[in-house]
């Protein structure tokens, strides 16, 4: 890192801080500290979507799909079709239920169906995966800034964490929505200006780029086979897609509070159904990166022929981008990062506040603090777990591990939104051994392809798989609970 880089990471980061801070005065209570009194404008909460659900996994690991021999092509895009088809799906079938009843959080929408435990068990769940996962995204944004500043793991971890706290904790929900957009454009502006480094360092420029990605067959998008195994066709990206975004942008509170957060449903709608065509022309710039990448490997240069996919976008960072351009991508590269924390966080200790605690604390002057608390709660639990991760599982690029645990967490609860959203109404006991089922179903089925890989099943339908499972469960279960009464009565 030269000195004009540190100049520029630490104008960043001293920017960032004082933006967010400076919301903290705004907070009442509460209410206004996690939902922003239901005022934000629909253009934030779309860039705060789209911000939250792009990572550093993201900016490193979707070019290395190009990279990958074993992938090496675009059809990532056909599941980022399947994205728009779920979150239009979800902004008109399920967002209107969230706007009813002036809810709080996203498993609120399940109390009144199937009682307080069914909604705290979901909540429960929402709490676990999320601290869990970006403890370890937070690890692995550590290991990249590691990489390209020099500093130790735990400082890295430290640095990021630390900036991310003060904005998150004091400015709440407000904070977090005008940051993520600010942080989106930052990051988006660094993977174009790389890109175009990218570009003019090819002898032949974009054509030559275009040439040397259709010679390596790298250049292909559509996939028409029916290979269940495959997650790289159009069929399972759309139905897989579809599903994997509906359960992400529906049942899991991370984005809904996004949508309580705005001026009404119709903003929440908007916001919604736009992101999917924002975060499919991302994924496409992001591709496109990796088609720049290949083609620099191809030709020798910067060392990138003997790169690792998830490496060689760091190390044509470190090595090929001139200093204050290098420090702008590294300040990108933690933009993606902190938007996702500061959203994990503050997301977090809103479901536990509202879900679990709101009847000792809603109404007390000390509930402004109390919510503070919390959120610092989970921005130390997620440290904690980025500091005590020793290593990064290697094989498949990284996206495409965390992409399948979110599928398998998310899609469970999918199932039974999606029995309420049919008007199914049984016992608590059958929804929980309904989520028992599809967690079940979903193990066994990962569990298959570790041990027989030609029994795998691809990424994307785990939603599919966990949705299906559950609901239908729930209703077997509740069937069976109707014959034993049944029997009992001697009918």
């Amino acid at each position: 890192m030269a000195a004009l880089d540190a100049v520029v990471l630490v104008c960043y980061l001293a920017g960032i801080v004082a933006l967010g801070s400076a919301f903290g005065s705004r907070q009442k209570d509460a209410r206004s500290y996690f939902l922003a009194d239901h005022d934000v404008s629909w253009l934030l909460i779309l860039l705060s979507i789209v911000a939250t659900e792009t990572s550093t996994m993201t900016f490193l690991s979707v070019p290395a799909l190009v990279l990958d021999d074993r992938i090496g092509h675009l059809g990532f895009l056909q599941v980022a079709v399947g994205f728009i088809v779920g979150r239009w799906i979800v902004a008109l079938w399920l967002l209107p239920s969230f706007f009813q009843g002036g809810l709080q959080t996203a498993y609120e929408l399940l109390r009144a169906a199937y009682g307080p435990v069914v909604q705290r068990v979901a909540s429960g769940l929402f709490l676990v995966t999320r601290t869990v996962a970006d403890g370890l995204r937070l690890y692995l944004a550590a290991i990249v800034v590691q990489e390209l500043t020099g500093l130790s793991g735990p400082a890295s971890v430290w640095i990021m964490g630390g900036m991310t706290f003060v904005y998150t904790v004091f400015g709440g929900m407000r904070a977090v929505v005008w940051t993520d957009a600010l942080q989106l454009l930052l990051y988006l502006a660094a993977a174009l200006l790389s890109l175009f480094v990218l570009v003019d360092g090819l002898p032949g420029g974009w054509q030559q780029m275009l040439e040397l990605a259709q010679s390596g067959g790298r250049n292909r998008i559509f996939n028409l086979s029916f290979d269940w195994h495959d997650p790289y066709t159009l069929w399972v990206g759309l139905l897989g897609g579809a599903f994997f975004s509906m359960a992400s942008h529906g049942a899991d509170h991370l984005m809904v509070q996004r949508y309580l957060s705005s001026r009404s449903l119709r903003h929440a709608q908007m916001a919604l159904a736009t992101s999917g065509l924002i975060v499919f022309a991302q994924f496409a710039l992001f591709l496109t990166i990796g088609l720049g990448l290949y083609g620099w490997g191809e030709l020798g240069l910067a060392e990138l022929a003997n790169a690792k996919p998830d490496q060689a976008y760091a190390r044509f960072i470190v090595l090929c981008l001139p200093p204050g351009v290098r420090g702008l991508i590294v300040a990108g590269l933690m933009a993606a990062a902190m938007s996702t924390l500061s959203s994990s966080w503050n997301s977090s200790a809103h479901a536990l506040y509202s879900d679990f605690l709101s009847p000792w604390l809603q109404g007390r002057s000390s509930e402004l603090l109390w919510a503070r608390l919390l959120t610092a709660m989970f921005a130390l639990l997620q440290g904690t777990i980025a500091l005590l991760s020793l290593s990064v599982t290697e094989g498949r690029p990284v996206v495409e591990q965390a992409l399948t645990i979110a599928g398998m967490t998310t899609g469970v609860l999918l199932g039974v939104f999606a029995l309420h959203l049919m008007h199914w109404r049984g016992p608590a006991l059958a929804v929980l051994w309904g989520l028992v089922c599809g967690s079940a179903v979903l193990a066994a089925v990962w569990m298959l392809g570790y041990l027989w890989p030609q029994c795998s099943i691809a990424w994307p339908l785990y939603p599919v798989i966990g949705a299906t499972a559950t609901a239908l469960g729930t209703w077997l279960v509740h069937q069976v609970f109707v014959a034993c009464k049944r029997l009992a009565r001697g009918d």
